[in-house]
This record gives C-alpha cells, structure tokens and sequence, in this order.
C-alpha cells in the first residue's frame, strides 16, 4: 500500500527530504547526505546526535526524544536525532557541533614528506619497441614481452596495441602490475607516477596521495568513518552487517564513497587527476578490512573471534568501488588475526620492528587499541578494545579533533589556559584535551587517587580562589568548568565531569592492560623497554606525560 511521505527541511541548508512516518530524524539527515555525529550507533545513550527543531516539534514525542539533554536544552527546541521520529512536516537545524561531514579536514593538510620506496606493486617502464619487418615479423605482445618479460593484457588493452604503438612512435611507457601491463602512456612518463595509501580506522579515514617517482608524500586528507552512524566500536559494525540483505553492502559502500571523495580533494589540491593514479594500498584493523572487502565479519563478533580471511588482498580498484584509473589496482594488507590487523602489520612495516632487538613497544592509540611488543626479534601483539572516548563519545562535552574543540589544557598561575582547534570560541573538548584535564587536576590536587573528583570542600587549603571557583555542582554532579559561559561559542559552559573521568579511566584502562599483559608475557618491567612507539591519529597529538600522570603509558 502507497503511504504519503512526510517533508523534512534541514537547516541552515535548506536541503528537503520525504520519508515515511516514524523515519527517525537521524536516518532523514543521512539520506540528506549530511553525516551526524552519533557515536552510539541510535541507541540514544551518548547524547550526541543534538538538533533543534524549529518548525513541527508539537508533533514529536517526547518521552524518548528527549534523552540526557537538559531542561534549557529541551526548552529551546532541542532534540536526540536518533529517537526523534517524524509523524508530521519538520523544520530542522543541525548544530555545527552534530554536523560531522568535514570533522577531521582540519587535521588533513598538504604535506611534502619524503618517504624511502622500498616495493611498489605497480611500476613504470620506458620502452623502444622494434618495428615490424620480413625478418622479424613477431606479434607486438611478443615484442614487448622481449623487454619486460612474461607479461599478461588484458583485451582492452590488446586490442589498441598496434594504434597506440603506430600513434607513440613505437615507444612508450607500459604501467605494469606483477606480470600486468594496466596501461601503455605516451613518451617517457617514469617520472610522473601516483599511487594512494589508506587507513581506515574505526571512527577516522586518512589518505596520502604518494609520489612515488620522487618518493615524496603531496596531499594527505583526513575524515571521519561514516559507519559511526551504526556504532562507534567494531562489535556494533559487526552486529549490523547482518541485520539486513542490503546491510554490508551499505557500510562498504560508506567508506568507499568516502574514500573516493579525498581521492578526489587530494588530487584537485596538487592538479593532478584521479586517472594518473593507479594503486592504492589499504590498511585497517580486522573488522575495518573485512568491511572494505565486503566480506560478512559476522565470526570476529563472537569467541574464538575467527576471521574469514587474513592473507592480503589485491584486487581491482573497481571491484571495491573505488575510482582511480579504471584498470587500476588496490592492496588490502594481510592481518595478524582476531583483532590484531592490517593496520598493526603496516605499523610494523613503516617501523621495521621485526628486526630490532627491543624491547621496544609499539602503542596504537585510537577505539581499537592495538599493541606489539619487540624482544631480540620476536614479535607478541594483542588488542583491546579502548573504545571511543578519546574520540569524544561518551564524554558529556567531547567531540572529535576538529574546529572548535579544546585540544590543549594547561593550568597555570591559577588560571586555566586551553587551545581551540582553528582558534575560535570553543564547543567541546577532544580525546587529548581530556587526558590534558585529569592530568592538571591531578598535579593539583582535585582529583584523589582513584580519579574521583574532589568537591569544594575536599580540596587542599591551599587551592587559589580562582580554581576553588570553577568546581560546581551541576546537573550532572561536581564538576570542573573549563571554559565559562562567556567564552565558549554555544553559550553553556564546557565543563568535565566524574562520569567523563570514568568513561577516560576505561579507556585508559584498557590500553595499560594491554601492555602490562604483553611486559608480563615477555618476563618484563616497563623499566625495561628501551623504546615506546605511539601511532594512531589519537598518539600524535597527546602530550606524553600527560598520558603518564594518568596511567595510559607507564
């Protein structure tokens, strides 16, 4: 039976959808094409996906839209996206802060970062081919065969052989990957030759555009993973592969649109085309892998955590949807099993770990914390699930690294000083913004031991007036006001919690487990490690002893 749909318009963008009753207004955003930031998959227990509805809200029903959203937040029209569904024409505005479609793009930046080539699976080769003649009348695959070896064509490719050939010169470059030839170029063209690398992670996607010929990195991009709208740990991923038929070929078609978007941004940043490239190479965690390569992950969800396959893969890029020149070849990188994957073993490949002495520990840091520890060559991994607060789930004011998020906390002379990504009035604060905060509250003395936040009467004497002040009883609590009313670009205070220090002390916990566990395997104390690697787009912004004050790295 035909049923009406029911018109959404999404605000400031003026972008109108029709969707049937009791859609919900998350799943309207996306079908919009705007990606919201909603860590816990819909479940409505983050608080995250915040819009306000401006036109319609006497249609909602509020006993589930409501969420943790305060009373002053409820009064002002606003409402959970994930459990706000629509019965009737809306008007909708999305914050800035829920929008997430160009969250990580200021982390990704043009970069001229050179790099040592030590394999590259597709290669150029400048050729002069002989002409043909009575005394040497051999087919023109056989010439070329003479000077690159036994090589394969496809048909395409044979059938414009002799035209291109006659149009070259009978010279020219051959593109070969293994015993491949993708494509035959005009001239000399060894000196231009681009190829992509990925990593998809659980909640970010960063890309390099290579230049392999002068072995130099040109663009990079950075974003965020769109399948967060179905959870923000692999175990979430996993479950909704196989809700539905169409469900994985969903998700792999996410991070494949995703991907062919930076391919894209990186490449009209340098002018080049998406058709110069012709390899891209993708590492990711277990889950992350089996996405990409629209296999059914369905048996890492549950013990023994079996994955299907662990080999690497090549494929056509076009096979994964991914667009580049369109005979062109993507690597997906073996995984080590379970949980501990391809991107853990590319770690180890950029590192060279196998071949140090160590003991040398390796941390990646991010929602899937994975780990290898180095002793006299021999290799021992393990993974934890850390998840997503250092993305900023979970935490009542987190968010992820992008503009204005606090990524910097320092408390100094009594004041508090904090850093906002793209220097504006801040909205929340990101992972390393967080670990910054309980780490000064503990150098002085607000929190105790076990994390717990003092109230104003439990803290030293001695505590100047000026920090004495930002510690509050709120709706959710004591807590500790980073940035004031005044300062911050919302108008609410950005503040931290006990149930944020909570939610970081899982996170923490479960990456200190990891390396106590991998020490007491190897016989060995953290004062024994010689060297501590940290990865991951969460590692390279934390500030070291930050992280130790707190517990996260010994």
């Amino acid at each position: 039976m035909h049923q009406e749909e029911i018109p959404v318009i999404f605000q400031p963008q003026g972008k109108r959808v029709y969707v049937l009753p009791g859609t919900s207004v998350l799943e309207a955003a996306t079908r919009a094409g705007f990606s919201l930031f909603a860590p816990c998959g819909g479940s409505g227990v983050c608080g995250k996906c915040v819009v306000r509805i401006t036109e319609g809200i006497e249609s909602i029903d509020d006993a589930t839209a409501k969420g943790p959203l305060t009373t002053k937040q409820i009064n002002a029209g606003f409402r959970l996206a994930c459990k706000t569904k629509i019965t009737a024409p809306l008007t909708v505005e999305i914050p800035a802060a829920t929008l997430a479609d160009d969250v990580f793009k200021a982390l990704g930046s043009d970069t001229d970062e050179s790099f040592n080539v030590s394999y590259v699976p597709v290669r150029k080769h400048f050729v002069k081919i002989s002409r043909a003649n009575l005394e040497d009348a051999c087919p023109d695959t056989e010439r070329l065969c003479r000077i690159l070896g036994e090589i394969d064509m496809d048909l395409p490719l044979i059938r414009g052989l002799s035209e291109k050939f006659k149009d070259h010169r009978y010279e020219g470059t051959a593109v070969i990957a293994g015993r491949k030839i993708l494509a035959f170029e005009d001239g000399d063209t060894t000196s231009s030759h681009l190829a992509t690398a990925f990593d998809i992670g659980t909640t970010t996607i960063a890309g390099a555009l290579l230049d392999i010929a002068a072995g130099r990195e040109i663009a990079s991009a950075t974003r965020m993973n769109p399948q967060v709208a179905y959870g923000d740990d692999v175990i979430a991923r996993i479950g909704h592969a196989s809700t539905c038929n169409s469900c994985l070929h969903d998700l792999q078609q996410m991070v494949a649109t995703v991907i062919n978007e930076m391919i894209l941004e990186m490449a009209n940043r340098v002018n080049r085309g998406i058709e110069e490239i012709y390899s891209i190479t993708i590492a990711g965690n277990t889950t992350m892998q089996h996405l990409l390569a629209r296999v059914n992950p369905e048996s890492l969800g549950h013990v023994p955590f079996t994955p299907v396959f662990t080999e690497a893969l090549e494929l056509s890029a076009n096979e994964l949807g991914l667009r580049i020149y369109h005979a062109g070849r993507a690597w997906v990188f073996p995984s080590v099993g379970g949980f501990v994957g391809g991107d853990t073993v590319a770690c180890l490949v950029a590192t060279d770990l196998h071949s140090e002495q160590g003991p040398i520990l390796l941390v990646d840091v991010g929602t899937n914390g994975e780990l290898v520890l180095a002793v006299n060559g021999k290799l021992t991994a393990c993974s934890t699930a850390a998840g997503p607060a250092f993305e900023g789930a979970r935490i009542r004011h987190g968010m992820r690294a992008h503009k204005g998020a606090i990524e910097k906390v320092v408390i100094q002379n009594s004041d508090v000083l904090w850093n906002v990504i793209g220097n504006v009035p801040p909205v929340g604060l990101c992972g390393s913004a967080l670990l910054d905060t309980a780490a000064e509250l503990r150098r002085h003395g607000l929190i105790d031991d076990t994390c717990r936040l003092l109230n104003a009467d439990e803290i030293p004497s001695d505590t100047p007036s000026a920090l004495r002040n930002r510690i509050v009883d709120g709706e959710h609590g004591i807590e500790f006001i980073i940035a004031r009313t005044g300062e911050t670009r919302t108008g609410d205070p950005v503040t931290i919690c006990q149930k944020d220090l909570r939610e970081m002390q899982l996170a923490v916990a479960a990456i200190r487990a990891g390396i106590n566990i991998l020490l007491d395997v190897a016989g060995l104390e953290a004062s024994d490690l010689e060297r501590l690697l940290l990865a991951g787009g969460f590692g390279n912004y934390i500030r070291r002893s930050n992280a130790q004050i707190v517990g996260l790295l010994p």
